[in-house]
């Protein structure tokens, strides 16, 4: 279950990251007609979506874990059990919790320093 949590506060902060790049190309952007107010109360709805939707996204993993005890060792294991389909979309979905806000980071630093430039 910490194995869980970890996946999702780490693609959170990614997410959360590339979303507050995606910010300062729009605040470059529109330049002195950036409305702040606005934007914080887009950012409070931005938040819990993101959050909602990583969580959705990676809530099928923990079912295909299972504990198992060894009686003779006194150990407990954790044995993560996928099908082959579901190890591919565990995959995909890893993948794109990695990729995109990275993808997103690079372009909006691009912008940021273009548009910068440009003025």
């Amino acid at each position: 279950m910490t194995d869980f949590f970890l996946h999702v506060l780490l693609s959170a902060s990614d997410w959360l990251n590339a979303c507050m790049a995606m910010e300062r190309v729009v605040a470059i952007i529109k330049g002195l007609y950036f409305d702040l107010t606005k934007s914080k109360r887009v950012s409070k709805y931005v938040i819990i979506v993101v959050i909602l939707l990583i969580i959705v996204s990676m809530l099928p993993d923990p079912f295909h874990r299972k504990f198992v005890n060894d009686l003779e060792d006194g150990n407990t294991w954790y044995v993560i059990s996928y099908s082959h389909s579901f190890a591919l979309f565990n995959s995909i979905v890893l993948v794109f919790h990695f990729l995109i806000p990275f993808i997103i980071n690079i372009i909006s630093a691009l912008l940021i320093i273009i548009m910068t430039a440009r003025q």
